[in-house]
């Protein structure tokens, strides 16, 4: 017969973590422990498959404090591949800071989220990435990685949606699923909390290996280092690369059959896809545009090249609606529109179908610098 006073003991054992657990969660709704706890295991790529949109919102505000003008870029992962900000800088005759804070599988209904942050943090010049993704089809409500994305830019923005500038422009389906007080807020980092406390033992313990190098010759674009690193100011500049791997694949002889595996794919992708019509991602992308604006912030777009094999596949017509769009914004005086979409940079110039290489980020560095020079100096 079991013993009634073991069974006790078992049912409290049992019960202990679930307290502990219960009292986690208590002290993140009651306090702000939530953020500091979360968020190095959302910055590392341990909680999130990205690092980087955890980024941002520090990073405003090391930019908000910074000396000397201050120019940021926007945009996907073509956009964090392609800007050097620290060559940038040598390039300019400005006294300006140049931060790349592109981020991967990026949209503007995305970004939206950080207008007001972004505004706050005082920047002289915006860049702003104008492709194929700027006009990419969403659905709505937010699904999957979109809705996980766009709620944890909001939670890390403090802000409640129905307090933010943007809230006009969100989708009436997803204004009734995104956190819309403090309390939805703090909700959300207490419900990834119990696991940001459990990876953060396991690695401080040496019971498991983070996912990813944040810094050194093994980093990982996942990965963002913490702020307090002293690599942290040329990261904001200058973030972890792709490798060459188009360089590698062209040495074996082998881009023929790299170019047909990968076309059919890429071509049908959502991110390289238009929707062909004024659908949400593109009003956030002219909310943007003018909120920027109206606070008194040069705004630049960049339309990025492809692959030039790229360029020679894609279907007739398929990206009819990105130049419709760039003769549009051609049009507005306030705005400054380099277009590079259909430009030949060369195979070379790319570490894949899309994102440039070291040679393609040298191009891009002195194609740009005298544009920003003209605006900071011209002013």
């Amino acid at each position: 017969m079991e013993d009634k006073g073991a069974g006790v003991e078992n049912s409290k054992s049992e019960l202990l973590p679930s307290i502990l657990v219960c009292g986690i969660v208590t002290l993140i709704l009651m306090t702000n422990a939530g953020p500091t706890l979360v968020k190095p295991r959302l910055l590392d790529g341990s909680l999130t498959e990205l690092g980087r949109y955890a980024l941002t919102f520090d990073a405003y505000d090391t930019i908000r404090d910074d000396d000397g003008a201050s120019v940021i870029f926007l945009g996907s992962s073509k956009m964090r591949e392609a800007i050097n900000g620290l060559e940038i800088e040598n390039l300019t005759s400005s006294d300006s800071n140049v931060y790349n804070l592109a981020y991967a599988g990026e949209r503007p209904y995305f970004r939206m989220i950080e207008i007001d942050s972004l505004i706050r943090a005082l920047p002289d010049i915006v860049v702003l990435e104008l492709g194929p993704n700027s006009f990419s089809h969403l659905t709505h409500p937010l699904l999957g990685d979109a809705y996980g994305r766009v709620e944890q830019l909001v939670a890390l923005s403090g802000i409640p949606i129905s307090e933010a500038s943007y809230y006009s422009i969100l989708e009436e389906s997803d204004r009734e699923i995104l956190p819309d007080s403090n309390l939805d807020i703090q909700s959300f980092w207490a419900s990834r909390t119990p696991e940001a406390i459990e990876l953060t033992l396991s690695f401080g313990l040496d019971l498991a290996e983070p996912p990813h190098d944040c810094l050194g010759m093994d980093a990982n674009v996942r990965c963002v280092p913490p702020a307090a690193h002293p690599e942290y100011p040329d990261y904001l500049r200058y973030p972890t690369q792709f490798s060459d791997w188009l360089s590698v694949t062209r040495e074996k002889g082998a881009s023929e059959d790299y170019y047909s595996r990968k076309m059919p794919g890429f071509i049908n992708s959502n991110l390289h896809t238009v929707e062909g019509q004024f659908n949400s991602n593109h009003r956030a992308f002219d909310f943007i545009i003018d909120s920027l604006l109206s606070n008194g912030i040069e705004v630049i777009l960049i339309a990025l090249p492809y692959n030039p094999e790229v360029q020679s596949r894609i279907p007739v017509g398929h990206w009819d609606y990105v130049n419709q769009s760039m003769e549009t914004y051609l049009q507005d005086p306030n705005l400054t529109l380099l277009n590079w979409f259909w430009d030949d940079w060369g195979e070379d110039h790319f570490v894949d179908l899309s994102h440039l290489n070291t040679a393609g980020e040298m191009e891009t560095a002195r194609r740009v610098s005298p544009v920003i020079d003209q605006l900071l100096l011209g002013r």
